[in-house]
């Protein structure tokens, strides 16, 4: 025996770093990702048996308790908020979206006095230069300040009450969006699976690690986006613990000691 198995009083103040390995198309691991700041991580073995009752008198009573199944529910919660969480928490895809500062011009709107409208459309603009607001016929300019507002760095103008520009009025927006890249989570099709790995480094206690070679990333609950509470935003999981072909579905493994 490697260690002493049955150690008196070894209590544990549990702390340590989660790392996700996403898999790939094939099923196989592309390296760890550490998903920084987590709140906590929990494990809940569960077992399901088949009882029998014996109908032999007039109390029935139990003769047989079979353990027919055996699963593990692994519940996270993530504090920091990366997009590639933030990707997982919302079952989405990550891409990259390079803005350059090619001059749009003519960008067309219908517009309604007191709104907003963004520059760009589906992918916005951000961060723009050398705006002009024109009528639909390219007459009359626009005044800034006095028929609309422009917040350039979110790239939207917003059409003052009460100013030159009419409800229900075409126009046409030229501007330059700056040169910059940036990152983007669109809605994907299924949560993230991979294999998920924790690290120890306990407050008080032995450290040991786990591994899961195998696990969906469902989210669960809810994530707060903006609140009223001086509280930390967070994200929670549950981890769905499976099978890999040639694997058990988690390992612990203890540290050396002496």
């Amino acid at each position: 025996m490697a260690q002493d198995l049955y150690i008196l009083d070894e209590l544990v103040l549990p702390r340590g770093i989660v790392y996700f390995d996403p898999f790939d198309d094939a099923g196989n691991t592309t390296g760890e990702v550490d998903l920084g700041e987590t709140g906590g991580a929990s494990l809940s073995p569960a077992t399901e048996s088949l009882q029998y009752f014996t109908s032999r008198g007039k109390l029935r009573k139990q003769t047989r308790n079979a353990p027919v199944s055996v699963s593990w529910a692994f519940s996270l919660t993530v504090d920091s908020q990366n997009m590639f969480n933030l990707a997982m928490f919302n079952v989405a895809d990550l891409s990259v979206i390079n803005q350059t500062n090619t001059p749009v011009v003519d960008e067309p709107f219908t517009v309604q006095q007191g709104r907003w409208y963004q520059l760009g459309g589906s992918t916005p603009a951000r961060n723009v230069s050398s705006v002009v607001v024109t009528g639909s016929g390219g007459t009359p300019t626009h005044v800034l300040n006095t028929d609309y507002t422009l917040d350039a760095a979110n790239g939207r103008i917003f059409i003052i009450r009460g100013g030159g520009i009419a409800d229900d009025a075409n126009i046409l927006v030229d501007y330059t969006p700056a040169t910059e890249t940036r990152n983007r989570a669109s809605a994907g099709t299924q949560p993230r699976k991979g294999a998920l790995r924790v690290i120890s480094d306990n407050a008080e206690g032995r450290n040991r690690d786990w591994w899961f070679p195998s696990v969906n990333m469902q989210p669960n609950g809810e994530m707060t986006i903006i609140s009223a509470e001086n509280a930390w935003a967070q994200m929670q999981f549950n981890v769905g613990v499976q099978e890999k072909l040639g694997f058990a579905s988690l390992y612990v493994d203890d540290r050396a000691v002496g």
